[in-house]
């Protein structure tokens, strides 16, 4: 509705609950089976032709030429936006019978060229960002693991050499303290074989 320069598309406001927007296809089952458009067979002023553009064009041009006091020297259509489809002849200013004048020459499909073959090329590159962008956060995500495993084998090895030591200190300290209690044992021994026998058996 927006992009049309025209305003031909519109809702149909007649059904609210499920509008639609349409334009005229110019009857094409009818026009498949060799008959002419509803609107043109049915126009009882015969106001509507249906044709070849050429021979419209070549029709129109005659009739302005037959009648210039009724016709104005001007066929709506043939150059608008590239020329179009409709082709009309009126009497008065199109734009005082709804008509945009504004539109100038130029295709419509000039003024999206542009952005229209950018189209292709962001298609086909969004896959590959996508995918690119997939890769780098399972990258992350594996990297993060590594980083974590890395930190609990370290974590693991540094609580394993910490203990190490810890049994290591522990065994010495045991080792002195058996070593000091034989030593005491021995010392007592000793000192109880040197007595004199008289005082043991006092």
């Amino acid at each position: 509705m927006v992009a049309c320069p025209f305003e031909i598309p519109t809702y149909e406001y007649h059904k609210a609950l499920t509008p639609r927007v349409r334009k005229c296809t110019l009857c094409h089952p009818r026009i498949s089976r060799g008959l002419l458009p509803g609107c043109v067979d049915s126009c009882p002023t015969e106001a509507l032709l249906f044709g070849k553009r050429t021979d419209l064009l070549k029709i129109a041009r005659e009739r302005i030429g037959e009648k210039p006091d009724v016709y104005i020297d001007h066929i709506y259509g043939e150059k608008e936006m590239g020329g179009t489809s409709w082709l009309y002849l009126a009497g008065t200013s199109f734009s005082k019978i709804g008509l945009n004048e504004n539109l100038g020459t130029k295709p419509a499909i000039e003024y999206t060229a542009g952005t229209l073959s950018a189209v292709p090329i962001i298609v086909g590159l969004w896959p590959v960002f996508l995918t690119g962008a997939y890769a780098m956060n399972k990258r992350r995500e594996k990297i993060a693991i590594s980083e974590q495993e890395a930190a609990v084998t370290a974590s693991i090895e540094a609580t394993n050499e910490t203990a190490a030591e810890k049994l290591d200190i522990a065994l010495k300290k045991a080792e002195r303290l058996k070593k000091k209690e034989i030593d005491n044992a021995v010392k007592k021994a000793l000192a109880e074989v040197q007595q004199p026998d008289d005082e043991k058996t006092e």
